[in-house]
């Protein structure tokens, strides 16, 4: 029986994709591993067949592709970790860049779960804001987790 991925001749950019992903140090840092975990989840969901993920997919494929900058900023990071070093409040921030498929010219776009504290947003964006107005935002970019 056929797959969806084969007749569209991309079950071996899934293959690869997965290999990459399974190759990965378990320490490797998020952004080397949420872009393949993302793009692994829309070729499966495109092998099983789901028509609404094939539609956004296909949709993705006209948008422009921008360079954005984005900060993390993970709350309460565990002591000791490897990763990055908490600051006094036991936060932890990352910054990178990537390439994203996006139509809109927003300057920003902010996104956190929706069932976040309204108390745990606000902390954040202030972090986030202290940092973009200070040296802290190009550093990140420079050099990654902080």
């Amino acid at each position: 029986m056929s797959t969806h991925l084969d007749r569209l001749g991309l079950a071996d950019v899934l293959a690869r994709l997965t290999e990459a992903r399974d190759s990965l140090a378990p320490d490797a840092p998020w952004s080397s591993w949420c872009g393949l975990d993302a793009a692994i989840a829309a070729l499966e969901a495109l092998n099983a067949g789901d028509d609404t993920r094939a539609e956004l997919l296909g949709d993705m494929a006209r948008k422009p592709v921008r360079k954005l900058a984005q900060i993390d900023v993970h709350l309460n990071w565990p002591e000791g970790d490897a990763v990055a070093i908490p600051d006094a409040d036991s936060d932890a921030m990352f910054g990178s860049s990537h390439l994203e498929l996006r139509s809109s010219d927003a300057v920003i776009r902010l996104q956190y779960p929706v069932e976040a504290a309204q108390a745990d947003v606000l902390r954040a964006l202030r972090k986030l804001t202290t940092a973009v107005e200070g040296r802290l935002f190009h550093e990140m970019m420079a050099t990654g987790p902080l």
